[in-house]
């Protein structure tokens, strides 16, 4: 495990070195007493600590990012694409590579997501493109669409509002034997700013009962957080 790290150590300082001028290269962390993904609790209500690993090149990025859940396995995020500002106005198109090593049935999925923001408003869509869920009478298979608007901006010189509502639209809702899967939720969230103590976040979301047929047996049930995160 030493050498491992001393090798994967030696690979990032390379990498830097390498990198233009103009280049960025930067790692986050956080710790939350839940890990909650789209309403749904991905860690049966229980606490997570999760990082990434970001590489940014003028509109350019691409990064992963991993996380514990109660599914028998990490998640692991792979992604990239490209986003921008024109004015108020902010955009970004990427592709998004959900990952669970380790699960023996086929959970992993690909989105490829279009979100958009502008003066205060943010909204945006998913589209599962791939997935190794090959039948069409389970979640997260191909043709899924998630979609969402929010509103949210500072409100103090430190501190964050904001509210998202979403809605996961799943191909196999109402098929026979699977029953509804579609829903919606809303969720509500403070941020505050402790300048080189990273951020804590304080949050609520709410989803639909028909999230209860999605995830975990108490999913269409409140959920409150509370997170810590910083970047490097």
């Amino acid at each position: 495990m030493k050498k491992l790290t001393l090798l994967m150590t030696s690979a990032t300082l390379a990498l830097m070195a390498s990198l233009p001028s103009h280049a960025e290269l930067a790692a986050n962390i956080t710790a939350t007493n839940d890990y909650v993904w789209r309403g749904i609790s991905q860690t049966q209500n229980g606490s997570a600590v999760q990082g990434g690993l970001d590489y940014t090149q003028g509109g350019f990025f691409a990064g992963t990012w991993i996380s514990n859940t109660s599914f028998g396995s990490s998640e692991t995020d792979l992604y990239t694409g490209f986003g921008g500002e024109v004015g108020d106005f902010g955009y970004s198109a990427m592709f998004i590579y959900y990952w669970y090593p380790g699960v023996k049935a086929d959970s992993d999925f690909g989105e490829i997501a279009l979100d958009f923001s502008y003066s205060l408003l943010s909204f945006g869509a998913a589209v599962t493109v791939v997935s190794e869920i090959q039948e069409d009478t389970a979640a997260f298979a191909e043709g899924d669409v998630h979609y969402y608007i929010g509103i949210g901006g500072e409100i103090e010189e430190t501190w964050n509002l904001s509210a998202t509502y979403g809605f996961y639209d799943f191909d196999a809702d109402g098929v026979t034997g699977v029953g509804d899967l579609s829903y919606g939720y809303f969720e509500v969230a403070a941020t505050k700013d402790l300048g080189d103590f990273g951020e804590v976040s304080i949050a609520l979301s709410v989803a639909d009962d028909e999230a209860r047929n999605v995830g975990s047996a108490n999913s269409d049930e409140p959920i409150s957080r509370i997170s810590w995160s910083k970047s490097f």
